[in-house]
């Protein structure tokens, strides 16, 4: 597999930057919180040793280029308030799905929709991905809003097998351009 240079990703506010051991506090809650899970169909984690294997997992998988995986940060401070991706790649590289999540009390501020334009504009105009799908629940109110307003289309011919409940969003990148 090919691999791709992950970069740190500069907003007005925040720094997009690798996540590391020193961040499992932040990555446990995240993955065990009931609120920040309650549309995300994962098994929660059950202790801080799962966050650490998950950060190493996640480590590995950028490393060989299966994934790009950033920590959202404040850009004024190494404070972690969330996690953002590009994975699940087709074989081509040509087709990612983005995932994000955020601590509930940084929801509602704009913070995911700085992380998720810089995540945009790196997949489409660094790694020249042709379409970047996302799945959220139907009941994700808030997700569905930050992907329309950046552009997504729900597609309704498409079925998450895996998770009846997630709709999948999809933006191509001849449209992302446009904008």
């Amino acid at each position: 597999m090919e691999k791709i240079e992950q970069p740190i990703l500069l907003s007005e506010n925040l720094c997009l930057n690798r996540v590391t051991t020193k961040d499992a506090a932040v990555i446990y809650f995240l993955r065990s919180n009931e609120h920040v899970g309650k549309y995300i169909a994962r098994k929660p984690q059950s202790n801080i040793q799962e966050a650490v294997k998950f950060i190493n997992d996640r480590t590995e998988d950028v490393a060989i280029g299966k994934i790009c995986y950033w920590g959202v940060f404040f850009k004024d401070s190494e404070e972690l308030i969330g996690t953002i991706c590009l994975w699940n790649f087709n074989k081509t590289k040509t087709v990612a799905e983005i995932g994000y999540d955020l601590v509930p009390k940084y929801q509602g501020n704009g913070y995911m929709t700085q992380a998720v334009a810089l995540v945009l504009d790196f997949g489409f105009r660094i790694l020249h991905l042709q379409q970047i799908d996302a799945f959220t629940q139907i009941e994700n109110v808030a997700s569905i809003k930050l992907l329309v307003n950046k552009g997504f289309v729900l597609n309704t011919n498409r079925k998450d097998l895996d998770v009846p409940k997630n709709n999948i969003y999809e933006l191509l990148q001849k449209d992302y351009l446009k904008s």
